[in-house]
């Protein structure tokens, strides 16, 4: 018998988070381990026509489709649009909407599912997740071969407790990538290993329907798994059972630059990071950029939990220490965190303008100054030739006043929507991140997606961090933590926490300090954090060239072990202990 896996997850062709990078980068090894595999997700019109592409149906897959259209159920089938180009069932499901309280009223009484004051934002993924299971429904009623159901996170739970509901025989395994309890006590200071009853906390928060559904998904898997050890002992205290396996998340390395490139795309990325920088700073002061390292942080703007907290009172620390020592190391540190902005500084963008129609001119001026060089070099002393025409040297005198700024340069690229209750913003004037010419370190929130026409650095994300030098990420609740992986993957080396279930892998593996370091954040105070982290933040800046190097070299090397086409076995184990 063949093994059939579907794969179920709210992000299938919906890119909405870390899920979509784990999914997507494995499909084509997930491909290798059935004879049929299915990707199945929502369908959003708008994201299908980026990530989808319809394929005919075979007949015994019309046939399904039929039959679930007269249960209001939309089937789309095709392509994801991912590596491996896997197989994609992406289901409308709005037809059921009216069979919505009736099936929260069987989640109720079979399994205590509490959405009582569930939103649209528990409904839609319900509903979709027992589409899934009515898609099943009619599988095996079509004679095929019972498949192993996969569901990843509380949005496609629902789609176990249907079937079991509709007692259909199929296996199934679901994951959590993050219990949705432990991340919302934490973001609020608490220990998830502390919350003595999960329900009433989860009541307290308003995330009981999301809570419950991920408890009793839990619950009634065959087999339940999650992403780390971190994790898995938070699952156990919060969902009341503890996982059966452990899928560590990977990437697919073949789709990153090879060693080779690395430097060559670093050094490119570099100097787009150094042009930005030009109309950010010099209008103020000059900046040395030769001596300039990039530091920088990146995801959710979760304060606490992405430990920007304590990045920002250790980079406090760190300019101080820079400017103590003396030396011409500078640090330029970016938050890629997005927020809600008005808009694009306005002296910013004029900055850039200017700069620009300088560059521009610059390069006629220095066309028309090789051409006189070549006519009058051999007869004219070289100190009498003019390098630039007389129209360039005004335009330049006329750009520099316009370009003269009599403020320090500014803490963020765009005028937020509350800045004057943003939080990283308050912490950099509390820590003395001011931007002034005497500071060592300096700071940037760049609260936009980045992407290569944004208007400033005009750079994607990945390009962005290659031109880095450092992904510091102290992270204070984190069940993976994608995030380092992605970095070190470009070369670029990084910090974790071991309280990462990426970090904690690495300790066990003894990778720590392997282009990665992992700072020990478990059972360590606040202080005693920002301490170390200063520390290594310190110990990198004071790094030379040839030891930074080294580093990228390690960092490349640690990645390897955290390839999908290592890490995939562990999926393999678990589908066969549901056929074996």
């Amino acid at each position: 018998m063949g093994r059939i896996i579907l794969e179920a997850s709210w992000e299938v062709a919906n890119k909405v988070g870390g899920i979509y990078t784990v999914l997507a980068s494995k499909a084509e090894r997930m491909r290798s381990l059935a004879d049929e595999y299915y990707a199945i997700g929502p369908y959003i019109e708008e994201k299908a026509a980026l990530d989808f592409t319809p394929q005919p149906m075979p007949a015994w897959l019309e046939r399904i489709a039929h039959s679930l259209e007269e249960k209001n159920i939309i089937l789309h089938y095709g392509v994801w649009e991912v590596k491996g180009k896997p197989n994609a069932i992406l289901l409308s499901y709005d037809g059921l909407w009216a069979e919505r309280n009736a099936w929260r009223k069987r989640f109720w009484e079979a399994y205590r599912v509490d959405t009582i004051r569930a939103g649209s934002d528990v409904d839609h993924p319900m509903l979709w997740s027992i589409s899934i299971a009515l898609l099943l429904q009619e599988w095996l009623r079509e004679g095929r071969e019972k498949p192993i159901l996969h569901a990843h996170e509380w949005l496609s739970g629902s789609s176990i407790l249907a079937s079991r509901l509709l007692t259909l025989p199929v296996k199934t395994v679901f994951t959590t990538h993050a219990t949705m309890l432990g991340r919302s006590v934490s973001a609020r200071g608490e220990d998830p290993l502390s919350i003595l009853n999960p329900r009433e906390r989860a009541w307290q928060l308003g995330i009981e329907a999301k809570h419950t559904l991920e408890e009793a998904a839990a619950r009634n898997a065959d087999v339940f798994t999650t992403v780390s050890r971190i994790t898995a002992e938070e699952a156990a205290h919060l969902l009341g059972r503890t996982p059966d396996a452990i899928l560590p998340n990977g990437l697919d390395l073949s789709q990153f630059p090879d060693s080779e490139e690395i430097p060559i795309q670093h050094r490119v990325y570099r100097e787009k990071l150094r042009e930005f920088l030009i109309p950010y700073f010099f209008p103020s002061y000059e900046l040395p950029l030769e001596h300039t390292l990039f530091y920088y942080i990146s995801g959710r703007y979760e304060y606490e939990n992405k430990g920007i907290d304590v990045f920002i009172q250790a980079l406090g620390r760190l300019n101080k220490v820079l400017k103590e020592t003396g030396g011409e190391r500078h640090i330029v540190a970016f938050f890629f965190i997005p927020a809600s902005v008005k808009r694009i500084r306005y002296d910013l963008l004029k900055a850039k303008a200017i700069i620009e129609d300088v560059s521009d001119a610059l390069d006629e001026s220095l066309q028309h100054a090789k051409r006189t060089i070549l006519r009058r070099f051999i007869h004219t002393p070289a100190e009498k030739l003019s390098i630039l025409h007389e129209d360039a040297q005004r335009m330049l005198k006329t750009a520099a006043f316009a370009l003269k700024r009599p403020d320090d340069p500014p803490l963020s690229t765009h005028i937020l929507t509350y800045e004057e209750e943003d939080a990283i913003l308050n912490a950099f004037r509390r820590e003395g991140l001011l931007n002034r010419k005497e500071d060592r370190v300096k700071v940037i929130l760049y609260p936009a997606y980045l992407n290569r026409n944004d208007g400033l650095i005009n750079l994607d994300y990945y390009p962005a961090i290659q031109g880095c030098h450092l992904g510091v990420f102290p992270s204070k609740y984190e069940p993976w933590g994608y995030t380092p992986l992605e970095s070190i993957a470009y070369g670029v080396p990084a910090i974790t926490t071991d309280i990462a279930g990426f970090g904690d892998d690495l300790l066990q593996k003894g990778l720590d300090g392997q282009g990665v370091y992992v700072l020990r954040r478990k059972h360590a105070t606040q202080e005693e954090t920002i301490t170390r982290l200063t520390s290594l933040l310190t110990d990198y800046a004071l790094l030379p060239h040839d030891a930074r190097l080294e580093e990228k070299h390690k960092a490349l090397h640690t990645a390897k072990a955290y390839d999908w086409k290592e890490l995939i076995k562990h999926y393999e184990m678990v589908y066969d202990r549901l056929v074996g």
